[in-house]
Formats: C-alpha cells, structure tokens, sequence
C-alpha cells in the first residue's frame, strides 16, 4: 500500500513510540479487561484542566486497606493508556505487589514533554496534578510513594515531572527517551529524584548519544544523549561522578546485551541507567507490538517493568 508524505508522518509518529490504535474511549474502556488481563479495578476517570476534560485509567488493587504507592505510567507519542497498560503488564504487577497504577491520555496522543517539535502545547504537568488529587478520592495514596514512568515522548514527559514536580514526584523511570537539550539549564528540582532508565544503543527513533529525533524526515526536536542524562541526575543527587558497569548475564540470547550503570554513594537519591547494546526503540520485555512501521528489537534480557517497581519500592 502507498502512502502520502502526510500519512507517512502520521503513521511514524505513532508507530515510533506506540501501537497504532483506533479505538474510541468507550470502546478501550470496555476491553481493557482483553487488554491488560485480570484485573481487580480498571475504572476510567476523568478531570477538567484549564477548561479541557482529560482521561486517565486507574488501576486499584482489592484487598488493601493501607495507603499505597502510585504510579503514573505514560504512553509513547501515538499511543494511549490502554496501550501502555497492555505493553507493560504494570497493572498485572500492581496486583501483586500492591500499588496503584494510573495511565492517562494524552491529548492527541502526545506529552507536551517542552519539545515544542511535538506540537503540543497542553498543561501535562496540570494534568498530572489533577489526576493526584483525583486518586485521592477513589484510594488511599501514600504520598510520599509518587512516581512517573514512560516510554519514548512519555519518558520525556516523566523527565519533565521529576524536573517540576519533585515536590511530589519520588522516582522516574524514562524509557528509551532523557529529554530536551536545554533541560539540564532549566532543571532544578527542589527535592531528591531516584531515577533508572533503560535505553538500547540501536534506537533508531531517539539516538542513544543524543541529537536530533527525526521520523521519516520530520523533525522531532533534539534531546540530551543517555550518558549527559544519567550524570545530570548524578550530579543532582549527589552522587559519584562515574558509575561502576555491571555485564548482565545473556539469558535471552536474543542478540542484546545489557550493562547495569549504577552511580554510587548518592547521597540524596540512586541513579541506575540499564545500557542496552543492540537494542531498539521498545519497552524491553513488553508484549510484542504489530505493525511497526520503524523496525526496532526488544531486548528480553531486563523485565523493565520489574525493575522499574523494584527500584520504585525502594526509594525512601
């Protein structure tokens, strides 16, 4: 099938960062159960922010009468929440563990993450905001047990949480995204952020030393590269200069390898950073995602989604 230039940027732009999806919100709403399997509680919610409604799907465990942790889970450009929770089986995860989930829309299926490349200009960190408070009325948070992870334009956006939000945001944990060139200047967060990113060498979508993001010729904005970030963090929470490299064993011997970069004696917060060589543009261990129009391999080495409620669960 031929495409035109337009469709081709439409279709890069969805598929870079997430599944194509047609769905309607009540349609999403009524498979989620297909979608993310058993479940407990998956209700839809929504808020108004600066006049506009916004959605969210939330994710309550039963059976837990004390305050739990949160997470936000953010889709990729293109994407959605439903499609968030079925990559990352986070809600299957939060069954067992005992947290609440929430994955939120973005408008036009995008983060305004500060790219203004994105194209879009709605109140993110608002939004975020709203959906906290919202939580609060339908579940016990622990509010000091807030954090944010997101995949490629939603890992930017979790990036730009833990910049302007640390006043509530505890931990953040990007995927295969860091963030804005000139965020290192404005960030400045007033309270310690644990962060673990994962980021394959071979991302053909948001290079691993940083540049520019460019989708089929349109460009996306340019980003800071894995190394500048994971020391950025470093250096904000106090940490070693360099962090000691740890090979992981090859259990999936599917052509990738993964090295643990964890900084020590961080004196405010952890900062790890899983390098990925051979890896491309996915969530790694996520459910296998069709129609890729941007080939990208998955490594199956890491359970992101493990480690990342691992390193979430015990941040203090």
């Amino acid at each position: 099938m031929a495409y035109s230039a337009s469709q081709k940027y439409q279709l890069a732009d969805r598929q870079a960062d997430g599944m194509i999806w047609g769905m309607k919100s009540l349609f999403m709403f009524l498979m989620v159960g297909a979608f993310c399997g058993s479940m407990s509680a998956q209700l839809a919610q929504s808020v108004v922010v600066g006049g506009v409604t916004r959605e969210y799907y939330l994710h309550v465990p039963e059976g837990t009468k004390t305050p739990m942790a949160l997470v936000i889970a953010l889709h990729g450009g293109g994407g959605n929440g439903m499609q968030m929770a079925r990559s990352t089986s986070f809600a299957e995860l939060a069954d067992r563990e005992k947290f609440i989930v929430a994955f939120p829309n973005g408008i036009n299926h995008q983060w305004n993450d500060g790219r203004s490349e994105v194209g879009s200009t709605s109140d993110d960190v608002g939004f975020m905001r709203a959906i906290i408070a919202d939580i609060e009325k339908h579940a016990r948070v622990d509010e000091k047990r807030i954090f944010a992870t997101g995949m490629s334009n939603g890992a930017a956006m979790a990036s730009r949480l833990g910049c302007e939000m640390s006043e509530t945001i505890r931990g953040i944990g990007p995927v295969s995204n860091t963030m804005k060139v000139d965020a290192v200047e404005t960030c400045h967060p007033t309270r310690a952020v644990g962060v673990i990113e994962f980021h394959g060498t071979a991302d053909s979508i948001v290079p691993y030393d940083g540049g520019e993001i460019v989708v089929l010729g349109r460009r996306r904005g340019k980003v800071i590269g894995t190394k500048e970030y994971s020391e950025f963090w470093a250096k904000q929470n106090g940490c070693d200069a360099k962090p000691v490299a740890t090979a992981l064993p090859d259990i999936a011997h599917d052509g990738t390898v993964v090295t643990k970069m964890e900084f020590q004696h961080c004196k405010r917060a952890p900062v790890i950073f899983y390098s990925i060589a051979g890896g491309g543009h996915a969530w790694p261990s996520g459910a296998e995602r069709k129609f890729r129009l941007v080939p990208s391999v998955e490594s199956h080495q890491v359970d992101a989604t493990a480690l990342i409620w691992e390193f979430f669960k015990n941040l203090h």
